[in-house]
């Protein structure tokens, strides 16, 4: 058995052991943790399943990324191919999953912009009427306690969902049904 192949079964059983974690979990900030982690590790099961089949095609130099693989393989297989036109197609369970952990890594920009444009507009509009005020910091600044200053995540159905259960569910029937194709050659 190789490394990869052993790499891959440890990271998608890593991954179901924090969905159930997740499931009997009742806090809903330690769900998150759990979801975001169990993503994590759906997203180092994908990487290792990469190199798998790299390493199947005798290709092992260094990658990251499906693109990467793409470039520098010089014989694509047809997994490898069928990988490429799942993570395409923006509507595919790969492609979402893909997404989710590229958000994942970003920070929430749009909230903390818009809090800091809104209170820059207080500033000045502070300063404009009333200039007895003016010592660097907004009146209501100075009397609210720094707890209620800072920006939080928030976790509310707002944001995209998740769907880390299905996601892994896809990703190993896809591998069982490619180490299956792969013996039977």
């Amino acid at each position: 058995m190789s490394h990869w192949l052993r790499q891959t079964n440890q990271k998608l059983y890593q991954c179901r052991l924090l969905q159930e974690q997740q499931q009997q979990c009742g806090e809903l900030v330690l769900q998150q943790a759990l979801q975001e982690s169990a993503l994590y590790q759906l997203r180092d099961a994908w990487l290792c399943y990469l190199h798998e089949l790299a390493e199947a095609a005798s290709y092992r130099q260094p990658f990251s990324s499906l693109e990467q693989l793409l470039q520098q393989m010089p014989l694509v297989t047809g997994e490898v191919r069928e990988l490429q036109q799942l993570a395409a197609d923006p509507f595919s369970w790969l492609a979402q999953l893909l997404l989710a952990v590229e958000r994942q890594m970003l920070p929430p920009a749009s909230a903390a912009a818009g809090h800091h444009r809104h209170r820059h507009d207080d500033h000045h509009h502070h300063h404009d009427h009333d200039h007895e005020h003016d010592n660097g910091h907004d009146e209501d600044d100075a009397a609210a306690p720094p707890a209620q200053r800072i920006d939080l995540i928030p976790l509310t159905a707002a944001e995209p969902a998740t769907d880390v259960a299905g996601w892994s569910r896809q990703l190993e029937r896809l591998i069982d049904a490619q180490r299956a194709n792969r013996h039977e050659s």
